[in-house]
């Protein structure tokens, strides 16, 4: 799968584009958490070499699996990007996909694998959404009032992880200098020390410090080391 941040101001938009035989549900769990994503919703076209559907059985607590084992186009495929009670991605989607008879079959997306492609345009939210479980149906449906402390987890892990990712690109380029990361508004504010004095603050916009790698950050990085060397 390959993956390209569109817009970065919110709301934040990739372009996702699954290769051959990459299966769905788990590319977009893994994109999901590679970028730390808590409210999102997307969108999709392309085609399957199998899928397999779900209806869910209230009885039983549990999806009945309708697998359509032959080539397919997809007519539809939507769904949302929420947090579970662990604080981790939770895909949840439905497809409507047609067969070569102009047959429609759809469900919830359990498993699906690609053929020759599939497109797929992904926008998150400035919030997030956290699921919980919900006894009588069984179901994780979205919970609004986990909203605030799944808010906070998810806003403190990508901070988290931006520090280790500036630290660790320090150490890439060989450099002693301690460092500043503060989270504002549509971006961090980052400040490198030289001993005890400011020797240089910039702003950046969230990908460059979240992503990991982030061969941006390696660049700023070095960039900011030459001005250094210059001015020394």
């Amino acid at each position: 799968m390959k993956a390209r941040l569109l817009q970065n101001a919110a709301p934040k938009t990739f372009a996702l584009v699954f290769d051959k035989g990459d299966e769905v549900a788990s590319g977009l769990t893994e994109f999901a958490r590679a970028h730390h994503l808590s409210a999102s919703r997307f969108t999709a076209i392309g085609a399957f070499s199998d899928v397999t559907v779900g209806y869910f059985l209230p009885d039983r607590k549990e999806y009945r699996r309708i697998p359509i084992r032959e080539q397919v186009e997809v007519l539809s495929l939507v769904g949302d990007i929420t947090l579970d009670e662990r604080g981790e991605p939770k895909v949840h989607a439905h497809a409507v996909v047609g067969k070569s008879d102009g047959s429609a079959h759809g469900g919830h997306l359990l498993e699906a694998h690609v053929w020759p492609t599939l497109e797929v345009v992904v926008e998150e939210s400035p919030s997030h959404l956290a699921r919980r479980l919900d006894p009588e149906t069984g179901f994780a449906v979205i919970a609004l009032d986990a909203l605030d402390d799944a808010e906070m987890r998810s806003a403190e892990h990508r901070v988290d992880q931006a520090r280790r990712n500036v630290a660790a690109a320090l150490e890439r380029g060989h450099l002693r200098w301690t460092f500043e990361l503060d989270r504002e508004f549509e971006g961090y504010r980052l400040v490198f020390y030289h001993g005890d004095r400011i020797f240089e603050q910039t702003r950046l916009a969230d990908a460059i410090v979240e992503d990991h790698p982030s061969p941006r950050l390696d660049a700023i990085i070095q960039e900011a080391r030459q001005r250094f060397d210059k001015a020394a």
